[in-house]
């Protein structure tokens, strides 16, 4: 019975040390963090976005990690910008270079970190931090992502 207790005991320890060492080296998601994916294809002789989730849901203070795969022959700038209130824009091109006003739902300085060089056939990723959300209701953001002079338009929520 004691012999019991003790191998109990010990796969309780390696429990928690695996839980402890995972969280110290980013092995565990932040509940309030969304990982999604943007994948490009050929088109014609276009590189398009041919997959994206329509609404990415994410925490008050979290982070949107966007992966970018492209299987186009040659590569591309991908921009996450030009985020609004409103779905309608009459902005074609995620507003690259323009520092964006009160909408952008981010640290301000991840506006530097909104584009990504995607090489043909190989994928990125964009990182944006720290989710903003300064009421008790969600926050609704359209914005867009770009790439091969073309864009699409998904929703942003973020919780409080």
């Amino acid at each position: 019975m004691a012999g019991s207790r003790t191998i109990g005991a010990g796969i309780a320890i390696v429990a928690a040390l695996v839980t402890f060492a995972c969280s110290k080296a980013g092995g565990t998601l932040d509940a309030r963090d969304k990982d999604t994916t943007v994948t490009l294809k050929t088109q014609g002789n276009d590189c398009v976005i041919d997959s994206k989730e329509a609404e990415i849901r994410v925490g008050k203070g979290g982070k949107v990690k966007w992966k970018i795969t492209s299987s186009c022959t040659v590569a591309q700038i991908v921009v996450i910008g030009n985020f609004r209130e409103k779905e309608d824009t009459d902005v074609t091109n995620c507003k690259p270079g323009v520092l964006e006003d009160d909408h952008w739902p981010f640290r301000v300085e991840d506006q530097s970190i909104k584009y990504m060089y995607v090489p043909a056939g190989g994928s990125e990723t964009i990182e944006l931090k720290d989710a903003k959300n300064n009421s008790t209701t969600a926050r609704i953001e359209w914005y867009d992502v770009c790439a091969g002079g073309k864009k699409y338009d998904p929703k942003l929520i973020v919780d409080p």
